[in-house]
C-alpha cells in the first residue's frame, strides 16, 4: 500500500507536464 507514494508521484508527474508544456515553444497549441 503505497498511498503517500502516489500523493506525491501524481503531482510531481502533474508538475512535471505542465512545465514541458511552459517550456515548448516548439509546440504552439493555438
Amino acid at each position: 500500500v503505497t498511498t503517500p507514494l502516489l500523493f506525491k508521484l501524481i503531482p510531481a508527474v502533474v508538475h512535471l507536464g505542465v512545465l514541458l508544456r511552459w517550456f515548448s515553444p516548439d509546440n504552439p497549441s493555438e
